[in-house]
């Protein structure tokens, strides 16, 4: 997490902090598995907190699960698996021109004495798993695969719906379910799914493009999924520092 986005994690907390007479808000120390601000009101029965999934400008990635490549199959490590991570998986594994990238891969190998069992290759998103398999892609191979190819684009998956991918992953793939979401200028609801009774908040809907794709820098490379939202209905509400649309939680009763 970068500084700035820590940063206005924070602001946003504060922002909603004291929206109304006993609701605090913070960005808890808490690991990354769990959404970024905290919201305690009233009388929530199930857990006495309701968590808000905080990203700067819409066009932030949504969920950003690393993948690895094992058995012929994509795959999401145990750290990121999830209902919807494993969706997500389905989606790729079933991509024509995700298939056409691993056989295009496994001809440049060939060709430049690739030292493991062609029909056994993996692709990891860690330096560790790599170390330890000897029919894995190496840093150096995949940085000069990549020279042959336009992009980094392992695959592009059109007229996703990324709303229910996004919604499954934040109710049910993090350590404490999102029910909301601070998007840019713009505030919203996950699902169906409103604990605190917030009247007329916009559901989070909408559909695109997702992409697997490398990340390569210098010293590793990573297989990331791209999951954005193209276009949404905006929403009355923000808890965005300084916006001047109406704070949600100030309608709380």
């Amino acid at each position: 997490m970068s500084a700035t986005s820590d940063k206005y994690e924070h602001d946003v907390a504060k922002n909603i902090n004291g929206s109304v007479k006993g609701l605090t808000a913070v960005r808890p120390v808490v690991s990354t598995s769990y959404p970024d601000v905290k919201v305690e009101y009233g009388s929530y029965k199930d857990s006495k907190a309701v968590w808000v999934e905080v990203k700067m400008n819409h066009t932030d990635n949504l969920m950003n699960p690393r993948f690895s490549y094992i058995n012929g199959e994509w795959v999401v490590p145990a750290s990121y698996k999830s209902a919807a991570t494993d969706k997500l998986a389905g989606i790729f594994n079933k991509s024509k021109e995700a298939k056409q990238w691993i056989d295009g891969l496994k001809v440049f190998l060939a060709k430049n004495k690739f030292k493991g069992d062609m029909r056994k290759i993996t692709l990891y998103s860690s330096k560790t798993e790599r170390k330890t398999d000897p029919n894995t892609v190496s840093l150096e191979m995949m940085k000069q695969y990549l020279a042959t190819l336009p992009n980094k684009n392992i695959c592009k998956v059109p007229n996703t719906n990324v709303g229910e991918l996004v919604t499954l992953h934040y109710l049910e793939g993090k350590a404490a379910p999102a029910y909301y979401l601070c998007a840019g200028n713009d505030f919203y609801q996950f699902g169906n799914v409103n604990p605190l009774k917030i009247p007329k908040v916009p559901v989070f809907a909408g559909t695109n493009d997702v992409v697997l794709r490398v990340g390569d820098r210098s010293s590793n490379f990573e297989i990331q999924a791209e999951v954005k939202i193209k276009q949404i209905a905006s929403s009355p509400y923000s808890v965005m520092p300084g916006t001047s649309k109406p704070n949600p939680f100030k309608l709380l009763k």
